[in-house]
């Protein structure tokens, strides 16, 4: 059986998030959390949601949007939590659960000792509506017309790069020219608050020359992560501790399933509609979609065809947002 139960991601202007910790006397005690609880009968996610946040913190919901839906398996117990974000509330919220409060800032909730269950919510939290995918650049590419393609990204609120770049999928050594243009791109996205994850076909390649050039993750394609399961691989052995991110691309439920086991951070998932990029290819559609990210237990981005506004009706079909080249590269 599976125990549904509602939690709330309260950010206050100062872009901090509300966590509880579990009194004694509660399963799990002495971890912290995202408030909330189960449902009652016949309570949709947003009326459990309200109606648990004005009993345990004394406060009004005005409003709240999904954030992330999964399922976590206990030793004890599964429960399916449905997450949502509430930025607008009246009332100050108090500890009426005899539960201990606190503000985190978003960047420091990985170091709170938060339920087992909750990793996901913390990416989803953290992670962005907009990811900006490179095109496979050349590495005789024009410096200043290439910095002048990513400043623009800027205006466009981006701040997740996907880079692509010929030398780096070739699954051997990059060039010099091509190392210096991956360590320029990978300065500038530091430079100006970017995190840039650096796209490759080979996990070791990928992995030592990511750290080497300064770049915050890596991103794979859909074979190595095929790969990497039948050599029974795991995020943290890939990683080593030297990068932040791990991504990966996926194209259905099994790939899905791969990168879950994987232990990436989030996937990009398509191809959703038509796309220049990849012309005839199959398409999910958006219910497909959303039938494949709704029980993910990570983040997932809807790619291929997607445009800006195209970025709220993937939230709408559970997903955390869009990855697009042509909507953000135009060279």
């Amino acid at each position: 059986m599976i125990i549904d139960v509602a939690a709330g991601v309260l950010i206050n202007v100062n872009q901090e998030v509300l966590i509880a910790q579990r009194p004694e006397g509660k399963h799990m005690a002495g971890y912290w959390e995202f408030p909330g609880g189960k449902f009652e009968a016949g309570e949709t996610a947003s009326e459990a949601l309200h109606r648990e946040l004005n009993e345990e913190l004394g406060v009004e919901v005005c409003d709240s949007e999904p954030l992330i839906e999964l399922v976590h398996h206990y030793p004890e117990r599964s429960v399916r939590l449905h997450v949502r974000v509430v930025r607008e509330w009246s009332g100050e919220p108090q500890s009426l659960d005899q539960q201990a409060l606190a503000w985190a800032a978003k960047a420091d909730l990985a170091n709170w000792r938060l339920l087992p269950a909750d990793g996901p919510i913390v990416n989803a939290i953290v992670l962005p509506s907009l990811i900006a995918v490179s095109p496979a650049v050349p590495v005789d590419m024009d410096w200043e017309q290439l910095s002048a393609e990513l400043t623009a990204l800027l205006k466009q609120n981006v701040n997740q790069l996907h880079w692509r770049q010929d030398a780096f999928t070739v699954n051997s050594a990059p060039s010099t020219a091509a190392q210096q243009q991956a360590e320029r791109v990978a300065r500038w996205a530091l430079d100006n608050g970017v995190t840039a994850c650096l796209h490759e076909t080979n996990i070791e390649l990928g992995n030592a020359w990511a750290s080497r050039l300064g770049f915050s993750g890596l991103h794979l394609p859909e074979q190595e992560v095929a790969r990497l399961e039948a050599v029974q691989v795991d995020r943290d052995a890939i990683l080593g501790g030297q990068l932040k991110w791990l991504s990966a691309s996926c194209h259905d439920g099994k790939a899905v399933s791969r990168a879950e086991a994987l232990g990436v951070d989030y996937a990009l998932l398509g191809t959703v509609q038509a796309s220049d990029s990849h012309p005839g290819a199959e398409l999910l559609g958006w219910n497909e979609f959303a039938s494949l990210a709704e029980p993910a237990k990570m983040p997932i981005y809807a790619i291929g065809g997607c445009a800006l506004n195209d970025a709220t009706r993937a939230k709408l079909h559970s997903g955390q947002g869009i990855a697009a080249i042509g909507a953000f590269f135009r060279s």
